[in-house]
């Protein structure tokens, strides 16, 4: 196979955590995990399953690669419990695209919105620097009792 480019290569739409170790075993710098926003089909794993699955299966993929995230992402508690599993970014996109029907005032008052929630939820969680965030600061078993 040929090398077509020198730039790095950042899959999007890692669902699974087979599809991170391919990835890496692939060379890859990052990871994107990703169901593009649920649209085409709604039960996909949000980015934070996958990135739970990857935690619990392969929690060195989070030391090998940078991983981000989008795709069910709404809160600030779900930004905190990705980067508390090793994402190193987190995409919101959906409450920025509901936000730009004001205009430029909507998307920043989403701004505004957003990064209070990430610091009322860091500073409930007793957490006063995000880079400081790991596993430790949430109870990863499951509260549904059809799961438990």
């Amino acid at each position: 196979m040929a090398i077509m480019t020198s730039l790095p290569i950042i899959p999007k739409g890692i669902q699974t955590v087979d599809d991170a170790r391919l990835a890496v075993k692939n060379g890859v710098k990052a990871i994107y995990l990703s169901n593009h926003g649920g649209r085409q089909l709604d039960t996909t794993p949000s980015s934070l399953e996958v990135a739970l699955e990857i935690y619990n299966e392969e929690p060195e993929i989070f030391k090998q690669v940078e991983v981000y995230a989008d795709g069910g992402v709404r809160y600030g508690a779900d930004v905190l419990k990705l980067l508390a599993l090793g994402v190193r970014a987190v995409g919101m996109g959906r409450p920025f695209m509901y936000a730009n029907m004001y205009g430029t005032e909507g998307v920043e008052r989403a701004i505004e919105i957003a990064k209070h929630e990430i610091a009322i939820d860091a500073a409930n969680l007793g957490v006063g620097d995000l880079k400081a965030i790991g596993p430790q600061y949430v109870n990863w078993k499951s509260t549904n009792v059809w799961f438990s």
